[in-house]
């Protein structure tokens, strides 16, 4: 039985919303119409208001992140790394996971230190946006959200256009059991 946290829910419910506008690689504006009902955005279909807490630029995430001064998390999947790379300064911690596994990697990141400071970059800043939120419920402190993200949106041109740099990422090894045991 798979097991899905109440983030894991929300960020499905914002990933079949969008997945359409992520495909053509439009900046986020709504979810497709839902049949007798006004669009809302995607922040109310997660129960979270427009405002944004604090949001740093990617080229300053960047900087900040090779100088040790905050942890940069790429939340995307493993999928979107795979077509694209991930921020060559990040650490690639998908929030598609069951239960609390994204908190628990996130927590071996920072040291196990909750009051450490960390920036999160999604695609184009929705999830990322969602998730600095729930991540202060859950004891963070200092969550930054750098809402532009990878490929730009309606806060900035996006990590990849501002010519920031990018590595390749290849997905850990699977262990697979030998027959018999």
């Amino acid at each position: 039985m798979l097991l899905i946290s109440p983030i894991g829910l929300a960020l499905a419910a914002l990933i079949i919303a969008t997945s359409t506008q992520l495909r053509a690689k439009e900046p986020l504006q709504q979810p497709p119409m839902m049949l007798g009902a006004a669009q809302p955005s995607i922040l109310d279909l997660l129960g979270a208001s427009d405002e944004l807490g604090q949001v740093i630029k990617a080229d300053q995430a960047h900087s900040s992140a090779t100088s040790k001064r905050l942890v940069l998390i790429d939340i995307r999947s493993p999928q979107e790394w795979k077509e694209t790379g991930i921020p060559a300064s990040a650490k690639a911690i998908t929030v598609h996971q069951a239960g609390n596994i994204f908190e628990r990697k996130v927590l071996m990141a920072l040291g196990f230190d909750r009051s450490k400071p960390v920036a999160l970059i999604c695609a184009t800043g929705p999830r990322s946006t969602f998730l600095q939120r729930r991540m202060k419920q859950m004891g963070f402190t200092s969550v930054m959200n750098v809402a532009e993200g990878f490929h730009g949106g309606r806060f900035g041109p996006g990590w990849t256009k501002r010519g920031l740099p990018v590595k390749r990422w290849a997905a850990p090894p699977t262990i697979t059991p030998k027959p018999g045991n």
